[in-house]
């Protein structure tokens, strides 16, 4: 009797009006995919959360007129420097990292320039 389609394969799945799968390889599989999917997309949303947080703590900075900051003050307000989208090299050969439209340059001494998308040169 058949009584449905596998919900991983979508072939015809005999037996129990309730079975979901024609078997225990598409059973597996299916929620082996499920995971990973689930996994993917909570790991892509923390590094998003993260990137987010970082650029909302940038634009912070610049709307107080703090353009010059100790890079230990942005961690204590929980910047972190793995995360960012993207970087860009000056003209003067200089390499700002950007979280979306704000960036910053990590100077000597640990002073960190805080900018807005295109204000470097």
């Amino acid at each position: 009797m058949i009584s449905s389609l596998c919900k991983y394969c979508n072939k015809a799945v005999h037996g129990r009006v309730d079975k979901l799968y024609c078997g225990d390889h598409c059973r597996a599989a299916f929620h082996n995919r499920e995971r990973k999917s689930t996994y993917k997309n909570e790991y892509i949303s923390k590094i998003s959360e993260i990137i987010k947080k970082n650029r909302n703590i940038l634009k912070y900075n610049i709307e107080r007129e703090v353009a010059n900051i100790n890079s230990n003050e942005l961690i204590i307000m929980g910047f972190s420097f793995s995360f960012f989208t993207h970087e860009t090299v000056s003209n003067s050969g200089r390499v700002y990292r950007f979280c979306y439209d704000y960036g910053y340059l990590i100077n000597k001494g640990g002073r960190v320039k805080i900018i807005q998308m295109g204000e470097h040169n």
